[in-house]
């Protein structure tokens, strides 16, 4: 296990620096990873998953793979399909990197559909919250994830920009 996720690792590592070399983002202006193989290697003292360093790195690979996915239009559609931006809103908005929002608006580039249920998606969290909460401090406090959200997908240019900023 160790093995197979220090060579996907590797691999990740290996496409950030082809494109940094390249002089290209591995997406949407994504800040490129700046670990080296060595300090990717798990040591033997160390347990699987409880490094935290580990697995902040995992997850930044992982959002890297995703971005470079995300950057075919053809696997972006899968992405979606598959319910990606349902599962990122759900669990990640909140507790992930910033990154996030920029995955979610390389997922909804120029995708009507994406769009729309990613706009809906916000809109029902957005609504619930309105329906919960009376005081204002906690409502900004409550919807700042999705409102700088719905900022970033209005920022970017694409036929949706309309949708969006509806």
């Amino acid at each position: 296990m160790i093995q197979r996720v220090v060579a996907c690792r590797r691999e990740l590592v290996a496409y950030d620096r082809n494109q940094r070399e390249r002089g290209e983002s591995p997406g949407m202006g994504a800040p490129m990873l700046t670990t080296s193989i060595s300090t990717l290697t798990l040591g033997s003292e160390l347990a699987p998953g409880r490094c935290y360093g580990c697995a902040s790195a995992a997850v930044d690979h992982c959002l890297t793979l995703l971005r470079a996915l995300a950057s075919s239009s053809s696997t972006r559609l899968l992405l979606c399909q598959e319910g990606l931006i349902e599962e990122l809103v759900k669990n990640n908005l909140r507790k992930g990197p910033i990154q996030i929002q920029e995955l979610l608006c390389l997922l909804t580039r120029d995708n009507v559909r994406a769009t729309q249920s990613l706009c809906m998606i916000l809109m029902d969290r957005i609504g619930l919250t309105l329906k919960g909460h009376v005081s204002n401090s906690d409502l900004s406090y409550s919807v700042r994830h999705e409102m700088a959200l719905l900022a970033a997908l209005v920022q970017k240019e694409d036929t949706c920009w309309e949708q969006k900023l509806r």
